[in-house]
């Protein structure tokens, strides 16, 4: 908790010299728009082979330094163990706000430090197709858990870095905490992962993404004064 404690103690410092940097300053603003994808998805599932997510991820700047963002994906889930089958395939959305610290000038050619403000809704359809369960006295019996659905609402906040690699490509990386608002259970079984949401070990989690993006000029350049 100290290390994410001193990450999000050197945003709000970025912050406040940024604020404070652009007091009468003029702007020549351009809208733009970006689509990317989370390559932290594929390196997940060199570390955790029974997950495989895909996260497209949409943004636009309708005003200086103001995302507005989105974010889709899709998640499968395979667990195959000597004593259980555990399958989930799941859906989940986020939409919310970025706001950008860095001020926009030619010499940042587009790099930001960000905070990331997030409403997540994520479901999912799970089944437990095989378990064995040891009992001493009458052996080994085999169970089932019917395929039934799950369901989770939460809240994000986070920040990161994004930085112009060349053209209109960018890599980013952010960090996000999660807090669990609410869950609609289908069943007795918990799933062990939710859709969007990660491990399913709380109320809260922890998740780093990392997204190669491609930005598009959205509209004419507009003045803006502050």
């Amino acid at each position: 908790m100290k290390s994410i404690s001193k990450y999000f103690f050197i945003l709000i410092l970025s912050f406040s010299l940024s604020a404070r940097a652009q007091q009468g300053d003029t702007l020549v603003f351009r809208p733009s728009f970006s689509l990317g994808y989370d390559l932290a998805g594929l390196a997940r599932n060199f570390l955790e082979p029974e997950v495989m997510m895909h996260q497209v991820t949409a943004a636009y700047e309708w005003q200086p330094n103001w995302f507005a963002a989105m974010e889709a994906g899709h998640m499968d889930v395979g667990v195959a163990r000597e004593t259980h089958n555990y399958d989930a395939r799941g859906l989940f959305f986020r939409a919310g706000v970025n706001y950008n610290l860095f001020q926009k000038n030619p010499a940042m050619k587009g790099d930001e430090i960000f905070l990331a403000f997030r409403y997540g809704f994520g479901w999912l359809d799970h089944e437990a197709p095989r378990i064995i369960i040891t009992e001493p006295y009458w052996g080994s019996v085999e169970d089932v858990f019917e395929p039934a659905g799950y369901s989770a609402h939460w809240a994000e906040i986070g920040g990161g870095l994004k930085t112009k690699l060349f053209w209109n490509l960018y890599l980013g990386w952010d960090l996000r905490i999660r807090l669990m608002l609410a869950r609609n259970a289908g069943s007795e079984m918990e799933p062990y992962y939710i859709s969007g949401f990660g491990k399913n070990e709380g109320n809260t989690s922890v998740m780093l993404h990392y997204s190669l993006y491609y930005k598009f000029s959205a509209g004419k350049n507009r003045i803006h004064i502050r």
